[in-house]
């Protein structure tokens, strides 16, 4: 289950940040650790085969087939690393069919007499794993290197950039990529064969001289191994995201994370991107008041009830249909929007989200940017843009309706600057792309069902877990307190405990009001809801330490959580706290009667959260708690800041 969602938020897929140098890292390397492995099986070999005289000659046989796959193991190693595709397959072939000539020629040994001696068999075992590896490995080599062609030739052209790849190039690369689908699959497959032979060998009674041998392929697999997995999706993906064969229509969001909303943000600017062949066909944006302001005669869509009660706004726009933190279920609402308030592109084919922390790791990478005479910078760009689109438009006589004409300048000049990046500076990029997809700042949803599974894969769809762990979410909805988001401080307590009659948990959350009264901060108001596992019951509920009469406090099922809600107001320079105390379902105590108990903490998208702290204490003893757990006494404890989804894991 924490695998499923290791993969679902990606915490584990490192394939996008890896990416450019990811081929020519794999062809370089493993040729020399599988040498290296034949190496130690040939001392290994010779070593065990005084134990079985009776076998002399079939070890003999062993013995030469593992010293040819070395020696040509070695030979493909050299045409590799000068890209020398053509002349590799012969080696990485022989090298394939000796590992494979090896096993042929061990397996009467593994039905022998000794099959009986258990330490012994286990050696005998080990090795069989050792050449397994060897095999797939070498097998997996070659479809690399026949795949990798195409793209490891223009990745190591010095002086190009993505400008100047032509768009036939990026057409035949696209149509490459997307061919390729079985060969990627088939290249996750046997990695995936060579690591359970990998940990079934590491659970074995290994002689030292044998285990020696699989050190280096211990090392270096388990880096791999999860890069395949990811780019055998990108494979599937990358060519319909880019538009391969069919242009792409997406309907872009600008998101405002200093004025949070549950989907990341208040929507300030809407755009649709147009993608062909990997090339941006184009690229508009817009004002929302611009689409919002002329559906308000017929669009009377009543607003979820908190807008009625504390913005007293009835009707409902797109501007505010981010109202879930789970961001398909968003973006979905936000598409409907617009079609209902007569966006001119029918064809829509998935919503991209991005807010100022995305961008302004852009600024990072491509230096300044100056637009209409104002230069941008990673440290000034929110506070500038902010002041251009709500006060210095009116100083500058441009009209309301176009105060927000300088986000789309900006943005195509920020893309030409990453399309001008030379390839050395891909990696950066890819860098920051992986980490705010991670970090919830950029977010995609595709209405083709298989393509938003894989999406779903990698973790970029900030999609609510829907597992039966322990859970926790915790959820702001700024209404009518501008942009003081950018002026709170927040920090969240999370303690559970097993109790005689069940698991009981305490949620704590700090909010402090740094800012003024400004035409950019105010009192914060927030509505906020807190998700944990339905069924929860509801115990306590205190604000500012003092109990809030449960009648009092939205208490219902939303995205299949239990959701726990209520408004509250930080007046500037105060602070507030909230205490929630309920009891844990038991399809969560049902975890404990299975040993194991996982904790799920998921972000909301736009808001990193300086302060996290988390407590469990069980009644029954433990024996071990993922790594990111401290043991202290009779409890497990992690403190640090939450900028991406946590998991957490106790077994006992």
């Amino acid at each position: 289950m924490l695998e499923q969602y290791n993969n679902q938020t990606g915490n584990k897929h490192k394939g996008l940040r890896a990416i450019g140098k990811f081929f020519i890292g794999f062809l370089r390397v493993m040729p020399s650790i599988l040498a290296a492995i034949g190496i130690f099986l040939i001392v290994a070999i010779v070593s065990l085969a005084i134990l079985f005289l009776p076998y002399f000659s079939t070890f003999k046989t062993v013995y030469l087939d593992v010293y040819a796959a070395a020696e040509n193991l070695k030979l493909a190693q050299n045409y590799l690393e000068n890209a020398d595709f053509d002349k590799a397959e012969q080696p990485l072939t022989e090298a394939s069919d000796r590992f494979s000539h090896a096993r042929k020629e061990l397996n009467p040994l593994l039905d022998s007499y000794y099959k009986n001696i258990n330490y012994i068999h286990q050696q005998l075992l080990g090795i069989d794993d050792l050449l397994e590896i060897g095999e797939q490995i070498s097998d997996s080599l070659i479809e690399v290197s026949n795949l990798g062609i195409t793209f490891i030739d223009i990745l190591q052209t010095e002086d190009i950039s993505f400008q100047n790849i032509s768009v036939q190039q990026k057409h035949e690369i696209l149509g490459a990529l997307k061919s390729a689908g079985p060969q990627l699959d088939s290249i996750r497959d046997k990695l995936e064969i060579a690591m359970l032979q990998l940990k079934e060998f590491n659970d074995r009674p290994i002689f030292p001289l044998i285990e020696a041998a699989a050190s280096p392929i211990s090392d270096e697999l388990p880096k791999y191994e999860p890069l395949f997995r990811d780019i055998a999706v990108y494979g599937k993906i990358l060519p319909d995201i880019m538009g391969y064969d069919r242009q792409q229509n997406y309907l872009f969001l600008l998101q405002n994370n200093d004025e949070l909303r549950p989907g990341g943000g208040f929507i300030g600017t809407y755009g649709i991107i147009k993608v062909k062949d990997a090339d941006f066909v184009s690229f508009f944006t817009d004002n929302i008041y611009n689409i919002d302001y002329p559906a308000r005669p017929y669009l009377q869509i009543p607003t979820p009830k908190q807008f009625k009660d504390y913005m007293k706004q009835d009707y409902w726009f797109m501007r505010d249909a981010n109202w879930w933190y789970d961001y398909p279920t968003s973006a979905k609402k936000v598409e409907s929007f617009y079609h209902l308030e007569n966006g001119p592109e029918r064809q829509i084919d998935g919503i991209v989200a991005i807010d100022q922390t995305f961008i302004e790791s852009l600024l990072d990478i491509t230096g300044p940017i100056e637009v209409d005479g104002i230069t941008f910078t990673q440290g000034n760009f929110t506070e500038k843009l902010q002041f251009e689109v709500e006060k210095g438009f009116a100083e500058e006589g441009i009209p309301e309706a176009e105060r927000k004409a300088i986000i789309g300048d900006l943005s195509k000049e920020i893309l030409n600057r990453l399309f001008s990046l030379p390839r050395n500076e891909w990696t950066k990029l890819l860098n920051s792309v992986e980490q705010n997809f991670e970090e919830k700042h950029l977010m995609f949803y595709l209405k083709q069902t298989d393509l938003q599974k894989q999406i779903s894969d990698l973790g970029w769809s900030a999609e609510v877990y829907m597992g039966g762990d322990d859970y926790l979410a915790v959820v702001d909805a700024n209404l009518a307190a501008l942009k003081t988001d950018s002026t709170m401080n927040r920090s969240y307590d999370y303690y559970v405990e097993e109790k005689e009659d069940g698991l009981y948990a305490k949620v704590k959350l700090y909010y402090e009001n740094t800012g003024q009264f400004t035409w950019k901060t105010t009192r914060y108001r927030t509505y906020n809801r807190i998700y944990v596992p339905l069924g929860s019951e509801l115990i306590s509920y205190r604000f500012d330490n003092e109990l809030v009469d449960l009648e009092n406090i939205d208490n219902f099922e939303e995205l299949g959580k239990q959701t726990f809600g209520h408004f509250f107001i930080v007046e500037p320079k105060e602070s507030k706290t909230a205490e929630i105390v309920y009891k844990l379902p038991e399809i969560v105590e049902n975890q404990l009667r299975g040993n194991q108990y996982n904790l799920i903490i998921q972000k909301q998208p736009g808001l990193d959260v300086a302060g996290l702290s988390v407590e469990m204490k069980f009644i029954k003893p433990f024996r071990g708690q993922s790594s990111n757990l401290d043991r202290k006494g009779d409890s497990v404890r992690w403190k640090g800041d939450m900028v991406k989804d946590m998991e957490f894991r106790v077994e006992f």
